[in-house]
């Protein structure tokens, strides 16, 4: 008898604490800082896909990554108060800023409150990296435009 109303008692608070946990941003104390849509992975894909690396840099083999800083908004998520934090050169930091104006932000949380906060951003060029999503991007295109299935 014990042990029945032991596992219905944990069964009942083991859903019930799911439920309330469902619409809490940041639980009491917790900061959660600010990120762009779809997070690292989602970043990774934008970056393969949407990167032009520039033509000097590429001839000159100039590799690096360029670190921006920037203001999330609270309210919006939009970012101000751009700065290269850590440059490479005039072209990739050029890129970079391209890139990041593309980008939409989740704001910060602290304590269940949207703040708005200081945030980084960090674009690695590589030009191997680069030269394989090049491959990709055209081995898709040409797989598409002569696919038997279109």
């Amino acid at each position: 008898m014990k042990t029945a109303v032991l596992f219905v008692f944990t069964f009942i608070t083991f859903f019930t604490n799911l439920e309330a946990q469902a619409d809490v941003v940041a639980l009491s104390g917790e900061y959660v800082p600010a990120r762009n849509y779809g997070d690292k992975v989602e970043f990774k894909r934008f970056f393969k896909q949407e990167v032009n690396y520039p033509a000097h840099a590429l001839e000159n083999k100039i590799e690096g990554t360029v670190e921006l800083s920037f203001v999330v908004d609270s309210k919006t998520g939009k970012t101000s108060h751009l700065k290269v934090k850590s440059s490479v050169n005039k072209e990739l930091d050029a890129e970079a800023i391209r890139l990041y104006k593309m980008l939409l932000f989740v704001p910060s949380y602290y304590q269940g409150d949207r703040i708005s906060t200081f945030s980084t951003l960090k674009f690695k060029f590589s030009i191997k990296n680069y030269k394989r999503s090049e491959e990709s991007r055209v081995g898709k295109e040409c797989r598409s435009r002569w696919s038997p299935y279109h």
